[in-house]
């Protein structure tokens, strides 16, 4: 079967060298072709890509070898200007598109990948972002951290992306430096937080106090009178039981339980030895991240048995327990997600001194089906 015809629109290559007879003989002649080449690709470049001449018809015009031309269109292939298809045609890059709207920038979000694939809420949140951000005509620049991100190695990868502004959720006291260094680089810095570290730029704080309050409020109501509130090994003692106001505390037989390296089953276990008017309160995603790893059929037991507080990336499947309900303390990351990227598209003030406080919010006995990424 013979090949189609390629069908080919350009004008003759005398209309763009008109008395052209050939290079001098003491010329370079691949450099002169190259740049010869060049200016005619760029006058008959279009939005789409389409056939090139032919190297024959190339050769012929200029006077000069096959393989002389061969290596000029290889050159302008890496430049980027041709694609060279082996044994059809060689056609000419489309013009770079120019975007229906102007962007304003880029927003570059640092992300765990462990967490992004293994946490619902995660990922929802940086959806929830990078909606924002398009309707204020900013890009979303996900770079994702396998590893830890206070390493010299990422902070030069975020140079290298060029960002207008870094939003980075939840850093770590470690990462300040990085961030002045970015701030040293001209780049805008905003961070949203739950602690007491504060970070350069403007600063989001997410507190959970109102929702944790309210929380137990409830439990106590229900008669609930002895909480266990939990934590990693490495967690202060009291930052988790600073969410709950002094006038609540005194309510409550409040103590600790604290997850060791390597221990999730038998911390589990101990918590489901508990009395089942005891409330559990596991806000912290990394450690329940832990649990639902190496104990998911003793978290589905524990949270049938007692009042237990998370957050909304229960990563127990619906499947195993569709009639599960568990208490939720949420931020609201559509509402808040649209907040930051209006301030940033309003040119708010990204050095100012006190951070924009933001409140988690309190969901009661909400089923796993309303905890899917999906909703």
């Amino acid at each position: 079967m013979s090949r189609k015809p390629v069908s080919r629109t350009l004008p003759l290559l005398k209309e763009f060298m008109p008395g052209f007879r050939g290079f001098a003989r003491e010329a370079n002649c691949t450099e002169q072709l190259a740049a010869a080449l060049r200016k005619i690709a760029a006058a008959t470049q279009r939005r789409h890509s389409h056939p090139f001449y032919t190297m024959r018809d190339i050769a012929a015009f200029f006077r000069v070898p096959l393989s002389l031309v061969a290596r000029v269109y290889k050159r302008l292939a890496e430049e980027g200007l041709l694609v060279r298809r082996r044994g059809a045609m060689t056609m000419l890059c489309a013009r770079k598109a120019h975007p229906r709207v102007e962007v304003r920038g880029v927003v570059g979000m640092p992300i765990w990948t462990g967490g992004f694939l293994e946490l619902s809420d995660w990922r929802l949140r940086f959806v929830q972002f990078e909606q924002a951000f398009r309707k204020q005509n900013f890009i979303a620049d996900f770079i994702f951290a396998e590893g830890d991100p206070a390493a010299r190695d990422f902070l030069e990868r975020l140079i290298a992306h060029e960002l207008d502004v870094l939003l980075w959720a939840f850093p770590l006291p470690p990462y300040r430096e990085m961030m002045m260094s970015l701030v040293d680089q001209g780049v805008r810095v905003v961070s949203i937080t739950d602690g007491a570290c504060t970070f350069p730029g403007l600063q989001y704080h997410l507190s959970w106090t109102k929702a944790v309050t309210q929380g137990v409020k409830e439990w106590k109501a229900s008669g609930i009178s002895r909480i266990v509130l939990c934590r990693q090994q490495d967690d202060v003692k009291e930052g988790i039981e600073s969410h709950i106001p002094a006038a609540e505390r005194k309510h409550f037989e409040i103590e600790h339980a604290v997850l060791a390296h390597g221990e999730a089953a038998g911390f589990l276990q101990r918590l489901n030895a508990l009395p089942a008017e005891v409330g559990i309160v596991l806000i912290d995603d990394l450690l329940c991240l832990d649990l639902y790893r190496h104990g998911l059929k003793e978290m589905i037991q524990l949270c049938r048995k007692h009042r237990v507080m998370l957050k909304p990336s229960v990563n127990i499947p619906y499947t195993l327990a569709p009639d599960l309900c568990v208490d939720i303390v949420r931020a609201d990351w559509k509402k808040i997600a649209t907040q930051v990227a209006f301030d940033i598209g309003a040119g708010k003030d990204l050095s100012a001194r006190q951070p924009v406080p933001v409140a988690a919010e309190w969901k009661p006995r909400m089923p796993l089906s309303r905890l899917l990424p999906s909703g």
